[in-house]
């Protein structure tokens, strides 16, 4: 059985009001790409959807990933779409894919791994959904994340 992972990190992040993308942003001095990458590491191929100020993106991905560049940023459906229409995909053959968002520092490798699971014995597809209003944010005095706790009524739905 061979999966893909794929981290999504093409987008602007015009909320952030910065010039910097949004993935790049550290949260507890790491980038959060590294969080995504770190948690889909294990797979047997690792992609990177890429676009805006795609070489600053692309030049900080770990060596075993590779990039792939979303020319336009039309939502995430394109970003899905440029990966599987892409030179770089076209001799993959994995039997699963795992899309997850590069801008999640919370995403974890074991969870995932779980995720995965579930769906191979299942045979299903299977979303998690997670709203933000679930996660307390503190930040420090610069305005960065510092620590981020679940509060007691989050709650991740399973479907």
């Amino acid at each position: 059985m061979s999966i893909s992972g794929v981290i999504l990190a093409a987008g602007q992040g015009t909320r952030m009001k910065s010039s910097l993308p949004k993935v790049l942003h550290n949260v507890l001095g790491i980038p959060m790409i590294d969080y995504a990458q770190e948690a889909i590491s294990h797979f047997d191929s690792k992609y990177v959807v890429v676009g805006h100020q795609s070489e600053k993106v692309s030049s900080t991905i770990f060596e075993t990933f590779i990039p792939v560049v979303q020319k336009e940023q039309l939502g995430t459906g394109h970003a899905i779409s440029t990966l599987l229409q892409s030179s770089e995909f076209e001799s993959d053959n994995s039997q699963y894919i795992v899309v997850i968002p590069g801008d999640v520092p919370l995403i974890r490798k074991d969870e995932l791994d779980k995720l995965v699971k579930d769906v191979i014995e299942n045979k299903k597809v299977t979303f998690i959904m997670v709203t933000l209003n679930d996660f307390l944010i503190c930040r420090n005095s610069p305005g960065g994340i510092r620590t981020c706790d679940q509060s007691i009524n989050s709650r991740s739905l399973y479907r």
